[in-house]
């Protein structure tokens, strides 16, 4: 039996925790033995808890992220020095806790795990790390490239979640493309969605949208709102849903970008009087049976990504729209399984939403299309079994598995 020991960033229940966890149910335990190494304490370490995985905590150990949805600018001038002053002692923590555990397989979570990569590397241990976002240019592309080579040196397999990203990556045959995927007996379509609309009182005439991704300026919350009131003008009968992280206590010194944000956003909300046509529900752990209550969802991301509510809402049998940006363009077929839309344009994002929502036909139409594709490309049975296989047979130098 190989142990693998799986490191993973982040505080926020988002897509690239989740996507560990469900990778983690499909995992023959006869075979591999999973160990989670989380670098913070937090609500995602409970949800692993909960299911009986081994979970430690690695304190005094800290990523380093230049990717598109968090990268070290001029706002975060202290963060970047924090991680420059800690990347080396990250390494050495890394390297101590790899040899502590004895892994036969070190799984990065992200693109941001380089210090735990080094650190595996010099412990002797096989690097398998999986790229879940797209990186980011920065000022001058120097941080960018350096991560580029990192991330080649420093692993034996390199699994990326679409091809958008293998594309930001330097060209290797360690790359292995494998779509994040979605599990039809947890993302079930004949899922009752009415307990979730009666819990904010939402009629079943009512037809409803909801993104997913929750308050935050690259998920596209702001031209979301901003689309709004442009759906009401055509059809009164709608109502709107922020599911995700809801900034309810905000911190200017630790996130002044986020609070600039959300002030726009309440702007706009009161502006337009959209206080009784939008909720911000939080965070859900619930997310199947909320998709299962909304009639379309919207993933208004400004930057290029796989976004993992277009392929669950897929599983759900329900239309989607999104911005024409690597990442989405292969998950969205414009027409077929929904709308593709140019980015940053709320009118034009509000004109696709409407035409889902004015046409029952043609939603149920995409709602089928986009479940035979969920089937064909992103079943958890398949490519969850794609990503075992690189723990047997794919870490050899030249040999490709899939």
């Amino acid at each position: 039996m190989k142990t693998i020991l799986y490191i993973h960033h982040g505080k926020g229940i988002g897509g690239a925790p989740l996507s560990l966890l469900y990778l983690l149910e499909k995992i023959d335990q006869t075979r591999f033995h999973p160990v989670i190494l989380f670098l913070y304490d937090s609500d995602v370490v409970d949800i692993f808890r909960q299911r009986n995985y081994e979970v430690h905590i690695a304190r005094g150990l800290y990523e380093f992220s230049h990717t598109t949805i968090e990268w070290y600018n001029i706002f975060y001038l202290h963060r970047f020095l924090h991680r420059i002053i800690y990347f080396v002692p990250s390494i050495y923590r890394s390297y101590r806790l790899v040899k502590n555990f004895s892994p036969d397989i070190v799984h990065l979570n992200s693109s941001t795990l380089a210090p735990c990569a080094i650190g595996a590397k010099f412990a002797g241990c096989k690097v398998v790390w999986h790229i879940r976002e797209p990186l980011s240019k920065g000022y001058l592309g120097i941080r960018k490239s350096i991560l580029k080579w990192l991330i080649e040196k420093f692993s034996d397999a390199i699994i990326t979640i679409s091809n958008y990203d293998a594309q930001q990556l330097k060209k290797s045959n360690k790359i292995h493309f494998i779509p994040n995927f979605v599990d039809f007996k947890i993302f079930d379509y004949s899922l009752n969605g009415r307990p979730f609309r009666e819990e904010y009182g939402v009629k079943d005439d009512v037809k409803t949208t909801g993104m997913l991704s929750g308050v935050t300026p690259v998920r596209g919350t702001l031209e979301f709102i901003k689309a709004i009131p442009y759906v009401i003008k055509e059809d009164k009968n709608c109502f709107f849903f922020v599911i995700g992280n809801f900034p309810q206590q905000i911190n200017f010194f630790k996130s002044p970008r986020n609070v600039i944000y959300w002030w726009r956003i309440r702007k706009v909300i009161k502006r337009k009087k959209l206080n009784e046509k939008i909720i911000f529900t939080g965070v859900r752990k619930d997310i199947p049976k909320v998709i299962a209550g909304l009639d379309m969802v919207v993933f208004p991301s400004i930057i290029p990504q796989f976004g993992r509510p277009l392929i669950e809402a897929g599983a759900m049998k329900k239309p989607v729209v999104a911005w024409d940006l690597g990442g989405q363009n292969e998950i969205v077929v414009d027409n077929v399984t929904g709308k593709l839309v140019s980015p940053g344009n709320p009118e034009l994002l509000a004109r696709a939403i409407s035409k889902i929502l004015g046409d029952k036909e043609l939603a149920k139409s995409m709602g089928e299309e986009g479940y035979k594709r969920a089937k064909e490309l992103y079943d958890a049975d398949v490519n969850s079994q794609a990503v075992f296989r690189i723990y047997e047979k794919g870490l050899n130098p030249g040999e490709k598995e899939l």
